[in-house]
């Protein structure tokens, strides 16, 4: 049991595919949600549950941490900005349970000094050296919620859930001549909720995110969370328009000599256009 949870924890050890295997394994889950998801409608009540939704914002980095045992982070102050795309698609009767799947890539790369050294597999990379870090950790979430208020209810409603994520991490780091990859495929459950309340006319404000605290260590540190809040506008049409903030944090940390540590803050501002 330690040895799951050791790897929850740590987002970048165990098996270690190429990404190709791993699109290869989303390809195959999109297929299966959407033979799910879309069945033929055959009627106008069964088109308006079935919602599709397009997420396209950018980007920034308010965090990216990498620290070697008992060290400072070597990549304090590295910043990042790119573009963030996120789909959803989802069926949910009013009052019942609603099944959804999601596909968003996490794309980031730095380029700046290291502050720190980092020790990490018997090589020390050196402060002050030009470094290079690229970061992917691209996820497809299949999930299941039921609404605990407001169940029929389209604009007041709270619905709690499970999420099932299956997440490819790639970290490929230089430092001068110096540098390693390191990858990691895995399959972990999430809470998940998803919220909206009125503010009058035709705006409301949603929430919704998927989350694991951390189990060792800092709740929120080293646990996972992606997360948005945001307004949103609906259409006589049934169509809606969200503005809104996508945040995703967590890490973890082995507290193992010649290891390392990584924790990571994401904001993306966004817009989203469903349907």
């Amino acid at each position: 049991m330690m040895d799951i949870i050791a790897t929850m924890d740590n987002p970048c050890r165990g098996l270690k595919p190429t990404l190709g295997v791993f699109m290869k394994h989303v390809k195959a889950a999109w297929i299966i949600a959407a033979a799910v998801l879309a069945p033929r409608v055959t009627h106008a009540a069964d088109a308006e549950r079935f919602r599709f939704l397009v997420e396209a914002g950018v980007l920034t980095t308010v965090n990216q941490e990498i620290s070697g045992y008992k060290q400072p982070s070597a990549t304090a102050g590295w910043r990042s900005v790119n573009p963030d795309l996120r789909l959803e698609a989802s069926y949910a009767p009013y009052g019942y349970w609603k099944l959804g799947a999601a596909l968003q890539p996490v794309y980031a790369t730095y380029s700046a000094r290291l502050t720190s050294d980092l020790l990490y597999k018997d090589t020390t990379y050196a402060a002050g050296s030009d470094g290079e870090l690229t970061y992917l950790f691209p996820t497809l979430r299949l999930t299941g919620n039921y609404p605990v208020l407001g169940g029929d209810s389209q604009s007041k409603f709270l619905r709690l859930g499970l999420s099932v994520v299956a997440r490819y991490a790639e970290l490929r780091f230089r430092a001068g001549a110096q540098r390693f990859n390191d990858t990691n495929f895995l399959v972990i459950p999430l809470l998940n909720f998803e919220a909206e309340t009125d503010l009058g006319g035709a705006w409301g404000f949603v929430a919704s995110g998927d989350f694991l605290p951390g189990i060792d260590g800092n709740i929120f540190l080293d646990g996972l969370f992606d997360v948005l809040g945001g307004v949103r506008y609906r259409f006589d049409s049934g169509n809606t328009l969200d503005a809104g903030l996508r945040l995703f944090f967590g890490g973890y940390d082995p507290k193992t000599p010649n290891d390392y540590a990584n924790r990571i803050f994401f904001a993306a501002p966004v817009v989203r256009f469903g349907w």
